[in-house]
């Protein structure tokens, strides 16, 4: 039977099996129990229930265990906020009052006050600056504390506050540092244990401008928002891709249909607008100057995306400004063969498949919602067509164009790669088929039974980009030098470049089928055949032709530090040579 009217939390954690907990309203007896509610797991696999007692009425609990399960089991019921796991919510402005008789002493020990008897709280920082928490006003002789988190460190530690509007009282007010939407742990005691009834007021004061970076970001609804300022703003990561833009502020919003805009029309100075898909995302859209010298962007959004979205000045200008936001259906206007875009090869994109249709069914992936793209092949041989860095499940599909979007010829059709690059054994997709030179082909990018998200579009001449390999130690370096760096995509049509660095004489490199050898008995290095020719340039580029046949070719190449001091070999000339490199094409 409970003795008093509050907040308790029943609890069987620290039981030694996945037990399970209900509640009953034990009024009417056990032939008229009432559920109040019911947890499996809530600690761990051990559970939990908070209870509105009210003093007088009788509650019965049982304990069980998940799909029968058996074990021991400790059965607590808590007053809320009685340990640091249960703690109740504060807000900013007067919360309370408070009691804290009945409460036991929580660990860790206390720091100040020989505090005790204590009842604990969270607040979670609506501002990025200082907040100030005091019990001016209570009736009793109080200590207060912080914490960074449950069982986390102490900030800072009160008993009798020393400013603040109970200066030399027996309350308490404490003052510490908050980053907005962290979460902190109060604990309100008594100094020596004393116990009483307080109220807890909060205030939290921003430093600087609450909006400076993207994790702080204020909510846009449609219609018209603000005005905003950006003065006092910083620059944040990344770089503007627009207007030079800087000292931005952030907001977000999120999209209530397709096409959604984004304007600073009639603000006070010249805006910069961007839009990202999430903080530390990818830019979806950037403009400087649309509506005189403000700012419009227009993006493709999911419903229910949440973009983000950061206003900024031309060079760093600053003002206010409002942010009007729009939005209406609409598709892609690639949303069919017939607005395919062009790409070509390399990294096309970012794009995105979101309000797109789905032009007709997919032999693959159930796929859907699907975009279109056009490329026309610029040698004959495999090409691969791949969406690695996709923030979503993608499919892909290459059609032969001959006969135009009325009559494709389905080449390849894939859902998850198992091929090769550097999304293998993921959910983006990867496709090789045969391109004849001058040839137009169609590629549709869609979803796994329809899934909608952001992709690039890669297109590389060969099964893959090949691969660079150290195959062969020369045996005539001088402390690790000289150094050869190999860079660039050894697939048909791609290009390598070799440099030589460390080099103290006549830097040269060289590219050969030939075999390794040994140089001669008395200077044993192995270098590439003398039969190559060697280039007298400390780096030279080879482009691989267009051509199937080269594909799983090996092509060796290395460097040669002639006339260097010191040399690691004197015959016939000083010499040193850096180690060989064997490239595969792919």
């Amino acid at each position: 039977m409970a003795t008093s009217t509050l907040n308790v939390t029943v609890q069987t954690c620290g039981a030694n099996y996945d037990s399970t907990l209900q509640i009953f309203d034990g009024t009417g007896g056990c032939g008229g129990l009432v559920s109040l509610g019911c947890n499996d797991d809530s600690c761990g696999l051990q559970s939990q229930l908070a209870l509105a007692q009210v003093q007088g009425t009788t509650y019965f609990i049982r304990v069980g265990g998940f799909n029968g399960g058996t074990g021991n089991f400790p059965l607590d019921i808590l007053a809320a906020g009685e340990e640091c796991s249960i703690a109740e919510v504060l807000v900013n402005g007067a919360n309370g009052p408070y009691t804290t008789t009945g409460y036991t002493t929580s660990a860790p020990a206390w720091p100040c006050g020989g505090g005790g008897r204590d009842r604990w709280f969270t607040y979670t920082a609506t501002c990025s600056g200082t907040v100030t928490i005091d019990t001016c006003g209570g009736g009793y002789d109080t200590t207060l504390e912080a914490f960074d988190a449950c069982g986390g460190t102490s900030l800072v530690c009160n008993d009798d506050a020393n400013t603040g509007p109970c200066q030399f009282t027996l309350q308490s007010l404490i003052t510490f540092p908050v980053v907005q939407n962290t979460t902190y742990f109060i604990r309100v005691g008594g100094w020596a244990g004393s116990t009483g009834t307080t109220g807890i007021n909060v205030n939290c004061t921003q430093v600087g401008v609450a909006n400076d970076e993207c994790v702080f970001a204020l909510p846009l609804v449609l219609g018209a928002n603000g005005p905003f300022s950006n003065a006092g703003s910083t620059t944040s990561a990344p770089g503007w891709l627009c207007g030079a833009g800087a000292n931005d502020v952030w907001f977000s919003h999120v999209a209530t249909c397709c096409v959604t805009t984004f304007d600073t029309c009639g603000g006070n100075y010249d805006s910069t607008l961007e839009v990202f898909d999430a903080c530390g995302g990818n830019s979806l859209a950037c403009n400087d100057d649309t509506c005189g010298l403000q700012s419009s962007v227009t993006v493709l959004a999911a419903t229910g995306q949440t973009l983000f979205v950061r206003m900024g000045g031309f060079f760093g200008s600053t003002g206010s400004a409002p942010i009007n936001v729009s939005c209406v259906a609409g598709v892609p206007a690639n949303d069919d063969c017939t607005g395919a875009i062009p790409v070509s090869l390399g990294v096309n994109g970012p794009f995105t498949n979101n309000c797109s249709t789905t032009s007709f069914a997919w032999p693959c992936a159930a796929g859907g919602s699907d975009v279109w793209f056009s490329f026309v092949a610029n040698c004959t041989c495999p090409t691969t067509f791949q969406t690695c860095g996709a923030n979503y499940d993608t499919a892909i599909e290459v059609f032969d164009g001959t006969g135009g979007c009325a009559n494709l010829v389905s080449l390849g059709c894939n859902d998850d790669n198992f091929s090769g690059g550097p999304c293998l054994f993921t959910l983006q997709s990867w496709l090789t088929v045969n391109c004849v030179m001058g040839t137009t082909y169609y590629v549709r990018v869609g979803g796994f039974v329809g899934q909608t998200g952001n992709f690039p579009l890669e297109i590389q001449t060969g099964t893959s980009l090949g691969t660079i390999a150290m195959t062969t130690a020369s045996g005539c370096t001088v402390a690790g030098n000289p150094v050869l760096t190999v860079t660039g995509n050894p697939n048909i049509g791609g290009t390598v470049t070799a440099a030589i660095s460390g080099n103290t004489g006549l830097g040269f490199v060289t590219f050969g089928f030939v075999a390794t050898q040994p140089l001669m008995p008395q200077c044993p290095c192995n270098i590439l055949s003398t039969a190559t020719s060697w280039t007298f340039a400390p780096s030279i580029s080879l482009t691989i032709p267009c051509f199937a046949g080269f594909i799983g070719l090996g092509i060796e190449t290395q460097g040669a530090d002639l006339f260097g001091a010191p040399a690691a070999c004197g015959f016939p000339v000083p010499n040193a040579f850096t180690d060989i490199w064997t490239l595969t094409i792919g």
